[in-house]
């Protein structure tokens, strides 16, 4: 390449990486939030004050918003309510859709990216209502849930933790990368997590529970014997207290993780643990990860 032609890429990058400079001074330091097509017309505004208040019957839930913090939770009141921090430009404004009774909300308007942050997102149902599912894409928000009754709960992450408090689910399935998943005082039939590290707190009763995760760690304490346990890491640790009268085999399968189980009377060999006839099935797979399994009271 000719002195002169690289002199001029040079000093066409250099324009290039200034004026990014600029760009991104002129929007505070703001980079922009991917977001996810839809169709906008099928969508209506919220408020610019930030609350919107629906009258239809919602069954369901799909929410899609990428970062800051989502809160769902129940309250004594008959209609549904959203709210959201304040916006000056409509633009900015969620949109939202009720359709054969699933509330869908997204972040701002269509388009492909959004410079707005610190945008909050609550939604408050009435206490009475059960729902049959309810999705979330959150990306890197965080999100609350409390005092939600649904058939089943499906959480997309990428680094957003999610906690439920006072929640009943009947199945819970989580795909993310470094987002947590906690539970506190939960009631949820089965519980799936597919994370690279994000870790898995769960307290309350569970009747099957499945993760896998490269790194992740798994704190699980139920106040019912689930009938079936598995967990697949690399390097992450788990510590599982269930109730003393549990009746279970546990397989163990690890090259240098070690297995500890307390207070718990049975058979002890070399791959894993049996108590009583065995009818519930935990079993562990690790390549360094150490498995600890309790007897609660």
């Amino acid at each position: 390449m000719k002195p002169v032609v690289k002199i001029v890429l040079c000093s066409v990058i250099v324009l290039l990486l200034v004026g990014l400079l600029v760009w991104a001074i002129g929007l505070d330091g703001k980079l922009p939030i991917a977001l996810a097509r839809y169709d906008d017309a099928a969508y209506s505004v919220g408020n610019t004050d930030g609350e919107t208040v629906l009258k239809d019957t919602v069954t369901a839930l799909d929410i899609d918003w990428p970062s800051s913090h989502v809160t769902v939770s129940a309250y004594d009141g008959d209609t549904v309510i959203l709210r959201e921090t304040a916006q000056e430009n409509q633009d900015n404004c969620l949109r939202y859709c009720v359709e054969n009774g699933t509330l869908r909300v997204r972040f701002c308007k269509n388009t492909v990216f959004n410079f707005s942050f610190g945008k909050d997102l609550e939604i408050l149902l009435p206490a009475a209502q059960s729902l049959s599912r309810i999705e979330l894409d959150l990306a890197s928000a965080e999100a609350q849930l409390t005092a939600l009754k649904a058939d089943a709960l499906e959480v997309d992450t990428a680094s957003g933790d999610v906690t439920a408090a006072d929640c009943s689910f009947g199945s819970v399935e989580v795909d993310g990368a470094s987002g947590a998943f906690r539970a506190e005082r939960c009631d949820i039939g089965d519980f799936e997590m597919d994370s690279a590290s994000g870790s898995a707190v769960l307290q309350g009763s569970f009747g099957a529970v499945s993760y896998d995760s490269a790194s992740g760690d798994l704190l699980l304490v139920s106040d019912i014997a689930p009938r079936k346990i598995e967990m697949d890491t690399a390097s992450g640790n788990a510590d599982i207290t269930v109730p003393a009268d549990a009746d279970f085999r546990l397989e163990f399968d690890s090259a240098s993780g070690e297995l500890t189980v307390d207070g718990f009377a049975g058979t002890s060999k070399k791959d894993g643990f049996l108590c009583g006839s065995g009818m519930a099935e935990y079993s562990f797979d690790s390549a360094s990860g150490d498995v600890t399994l309790r007897a609660g009271s």
